[in-house]
């Protein structure tokens, strides 16, 4: 719930409706009591992902990380991918020709990212 909220924040939050939170007869305790105590844990679950998901935000680590992750995307070749101005052909034929590595790509450093989130999941 966390990285859903965290990515909520970042695109600014809901426009328009919100969590469906409702209690579903999913196993076989029907008893309000029971029901009770799941709205409960929901709840608690969403207010603390709410509250890490803004530290998050406010710290900026991760979207530093991913920024650095996708930069060339905006650069020459990433940004003529992203234009549509260049074919999957037209990029097989820079593989071939040796003009584009496509072996030794850089690591998107996911392990540590998640290694982050887990800190502020249980700090």
């Amino acid at each position: 719930m966390t990285l859903i909220i965290y990515r909520l924040l970042l695109n600014g939050g809901f426009q328009s409706g919100g969590f469906n939170f409702d209690t579903k007869v999913r196993r076989q305790s029907i008893d309000p009591v029971d029901m009770f105590y799941g709205h409960i844990g929901g709840i608690d679950v969403l207010a603390k992902s709410l509250m890490i998901a803004q530290n998050m935000v406010n710290e900026s680590l991760i979207k530093g990380l991913v920024d650095d992750r996708y930069s060339k995307w905006s650069q020459n070749l990433g940004s003529s991918i992203m234009r549509s101005e260049m074919s999957l052909s037209e990029l097989s034929v820079l593989v071939e020709s040796g003009q584009l590595d496509a072996v030794n790509v850089e690591s998107g450093k996911q392990e540590r990212m998640e290694n982050i989130v887990t800190k502020y999941v249980h700090n």
